[in-house]
C-alpha cells in the first residue's frame, strides 16, 4: 500500500496512521508531534483530492501542509 509506504517513508514526523479504504476513498488518520490530523482523500483515475481537518493553531498553515501533502501523494502514486 502506498500510503504504508509513505509513512514509513517519513516515520520520523509521523506517530500513527490510521486509514480506512472504500474503493477509492479513504479515510485517515495520523499524529505529528502530538498534532491530531484527520482527513479524506479521494483519488479517481489519475486524479487525487485530499481534505483534511488541523488544529485551529495550525489553521494558518492549511494551504502550505495541503500543497506538501499533495506533493508527497503526486509522487508516491507516479513513482510506485
Amino acid at each position: 500500500e502506498r500510503i504504508a509506504l509513505l509513512s514509513e517513508a517519513h516515520r520520523d514526523e509521523i506517530s500513527q496512521l490510521d486509514t480506512n479504504w472504500k474503493n477509492n476513498d479513504c479515510k485517515f488518520s495520523l499524529e505529528s508531534k502530538n498534532v491530531k490530523i484527520t482527513g479524506n482523500l479521494i483519488i479517481k483515475n489519475s486524479t487525487s483530492n485530499i481534505d483534511f481537518k488541523l488544529p485551529l493553531i495550525l489553521i494558518p498553515f492549511k494551504k502550505k501542509i495541503k500543497s506538501l501533502v499533495e506533493n508527497e501523494m503526486r509522487i508516491a502514486f507516479t513513482l510506485l
